[in-house]
Order: structure tokens, then C-alpha cells, then sequence
């Protein structure tokens, strides 16, 4: 079971962590970028939204932030996804499907140019923000010791990558509370209730 490290604090105390890194989660990536303007349109996710781009800012200013290729592939899904929404929303074009991606992708020059520029930041994000990191796991014990009644692929994926790391890297910053349930000593980090709570009743919280 993790410990639990309440991200606001660390924001508003200005606190070290006790680790010289940390990996990012989807979700974190999402909520650093808001792609799609949702801290605008979804009054729910401003204060989270807001609290996550507050905290990667200071958080990249005391300690090295790492993604993994499943993180990469995952945030590229959602962008995929959500830019065909996204463009049909705005020139009010019927349906929404994801299926519909590759056909817009080649016969229409305006989503083209929409497309290119969401792979440009992609890439920059990638490269600027959230370092892919090497993992050294074993991708046929990875996926044979998955369980899927805790987490999602991608999630134990992320875990697994930051388990194989040296103890002074063993953080994930994510919204999933998910992660809880996963055995071991790693930290989360977090501004999620619901973890906090846990982390809170089972005295796991730093």
C-alpha cells in the first residue's frame, strides 16, 4: 500500500518530496494541458484543473517529472478522441465517433490542420514537460502479472515502470484512486479526496 503525499499541501507549504522524482499519470497530463478547455465549460474540474497546473509548475523546479510510453499512448488516445469531438462540435458536423478520425484525417484539409497542430503540442508536451523515461521492466511479465479487477492496462503499466525504478523515484502524481489498492512502498501524490481520505483513515498519509 502507497503512502500519500496531499499535492496542496506540498503547493501551499512549498514542500520538498521525499523523492528526487516523480512519474505523471494520464489524468495529470490532461488536467496540466486542458487540450479541449474544460476548466472553462465544467465548473466541477476548474479547482482541480487549476490545482494540478499550480503544482507541475513547482513541482518540475524541485524534482525531475517522468511519463512512460503507456502514458504517452493513453494521452494520445484521448487527444485522438476528443479532436474529432472537438471539430465537430465547432463546425456543427453530424456524429461524433472515433471511427470517424482516419476518414476526416484524409479527405478533410480543415481537420487536418487541427490534427497537426494537437501532434505538434503532443510532442512538445513529451518533450518539454513529461520525459518519456526508459523503463527496464519486462514488458511478458508486465502483462501476464496484470490484474485487471484493480487497474487499467495503462495504469499498471505506469506502476510496474515506477516499481522497477530505484527507491528515490517511486512517486506517481495522479487523480486514479485506483493506485491505492497496489501492493508495495511507492508514494502517490495527489489531490484527490477520496485518497486522502484512505490515506488519512489508514495513517498512510505524509
Amino acid at each position: 500500500m502507497p503512502y500519500v503525499i496531499d499535492v496542496k499541501d506540498v503547493l501551499d507549504k512549498r514542500k520538498k518530496l521525499p523523492t528526487e522524482a516523480f512519474f505523471v499519470d494520464t489524468n495529470i497530463i490532461i488536467f496540466f494541458k486542458d487540450p479541449f478547455g474544460l476548466a472553462g465549460t465544467k465548473a466541477n474540474l476548474k479547482e482541480t484543473i487549476e490545482t494540478i497546473q499550480e503544482s507541475i509548475d513547482y513541482l518540475k523546479s524541485i524534482a525531475k517529472t517522468y511519463s512512460t510510453l503507456s502514458v504517452a499512448q493513453e494521452y494520445y488516445k484521448h487527444i485522438q478522441h476528443n479532436t474529432v469531438k472537438f471539430y465537430k462540435n465547432k463546425f456543427e458536423i453530424d456524429g461524433s465517433k472515433a471511427s470517424d478520425f482516419k476518414s476526416l484525417r484524409k479527405n478533410n484539409p480543415g481537420f487536418q490542420e487541427e490534427w497537426q497542430l494537437r501532434i505538434k503540442d503532443f510532442k512538445k508536451i513529451f518533450r518539454k514537460n513529461f520525459e518519456i523515461y526508459n523503463s527496464q521492466i519486462n514488458p511478458v511479465e508486465a502483462i501476464n502479472s496484470f490484474d485487471q479487477n484493480n487497474v487499467d492496462l495503462g495504469d499498471w503499466l505506469l506502476y510496474k515502470t515506477v516499481m522497477s525504478c530505484d527507491d528515490k523515484m517511486k512517486c506517481i502524481f495522479t487523480d486514479d484512486a485506483d493506485f491505492y489498492s497496489l501492493p508495495g512502498e511507492f508514494y502517490l501524490l495527489t489531490a484527490n479526496q477520496k485518497i486522502l481520505e484512505l490515506a488519512i483513515n489508514d495513517r498512510k498519509l505524509q
